[in-house]
């Protein structure tokens, strides 16, 4: 099998970055800039910006032209007959028209069945990279919905870990990568898709399909860092360490777990004891996220190891 190209699975064109900075697709990234609701995540020459958790549009470069192909998923329509704006941009004011159009189209999702746990995860993205939180939290989402170029490797949200103390906030060398996967509500703790799914996926990935992300996530990071979209960090990184040369931490969110239920405990007592966790716990550390007084921020000091969470939130695992 041919292996991918070094950090261009995720990444745009100069022409792209360009139009989108000073060129016909401005008003989508002002819009995105001052629009709190939205998040702007990068692909393979097109990017996806999100309302909700779903998306609001995906826009792909046609390099044949150098104009742009703006897409919205008709499945939000249901079965009602609207009509769009063209989808071929051409010109800043077909730009415009989508701008003026994203009004109808947010009342789409809202009225559509998605979002939930999709607006959960976009709201973990915000307090971290794009608000004030974002200076002082210890993890910066480079990316979301990731898909390995092999496609051994599915994350929820891949982050740069960098600590916010002073000393270490001016380092911008052999940073680290942390994988965070979510888990909304206790029906999707165990089964197919399951914690002890990921923890195998995992062990997969990182033997199998790892060689290239930490390039990559660099250039998102800077990538997303040039468009105004981090905020509280004002250099590029330089580098990010292969995950192969230390053991990146997989972290769980677990949003709103019922403490009366007993299948997180049990989950989590058979995990701990199981052949497939001590092979993980060989190139990988397990950790789960705790909320600092209700907020999405992710702080080192809120991240637990498996041990120390079943420990010290006994009485949220009954």
């Amino acid at each position: 099998m041919t292996k991918p190209r070094k950090g261009k699975s995720r990444s745009l064109d100069p022409e792209f970055i360009t139009a989108l900075k000073a060129g016909i697709l401005t008003p989508f990234w002002e819009r995105v800039k001052n629009d709190k609701t939205l998040c702007l995540e990068i692909r393979e020459n097109y990017i996806n910006i999100y309302y909700r958790g779903c998306s609001i549009s995906k826009i792909a470069q046609n390099k044949d032209t150098k104009s742009y192909t703006y897409s919205f998923d008709e499945e939000y329509f249901k079965k009602e007959t609207i009509k769009l704006p063209n989808e071929n941009i051409l010109e800043i004011d077909s730009a415009k028209a989508w701008i003026n159009y994203f009004p109808t189209l947010k009342n789409i999702i809202d009225m559509s069945s998605k979002g939930g746990e999709r607006e959960f995860q976009q709201l973990v993205v915000r307090e971290n990279n794009d608000r004030n939180t974002g200076n002082s939290t210890d993890y910066y989402i480079c990316d979301v919905e990731y898909t390995s170029a092999r496609k051994n490797g599915r994350f929820d949200l891949i982050a740069l870990k960098w600590l916010s103390k002073g000393a270490e906030r001016k380092i911008n060398k052999e940073l680290k990568l942390a994988f965070i996967e979510k888990k909304y509500g206790d029906g999707a703790i165990g089964g197919e898709a399951g914690i002890l799914k990921h923890i195998r996926d995992f062990t997969k990935f990182i033997t199998k399909d790892a060689d290239y992300l930490h390039e990559e996530m660099k250039e998102i990071f800077n990538l997303k860092l040039n468009l105004g979209l981090i905020k509280g960090c004002k250099k590029k990184i330089e580098s990010i360490q292969s995950i192969k040369k230390y053991k990146p931490e997989v972290i769980l969110l677990l949003a709103n777990h019922d403490p009366e239920k007993t299948g997180l405990k049990k989950i989590l007592l058979e995990l701990i004891d199981s052949d497939d966790y001590k092979e993980f716990c060989k190139i990988a550390e397990l950790k789960f996220a705790v909320a600092s007084f209700m907020g999405y921020g992710l702080y080192e000091q809120g991240i637990y190891d498996l041990p120390t969470f079943l420990n010290r939130f006994e009485k949220f695992l009954r």
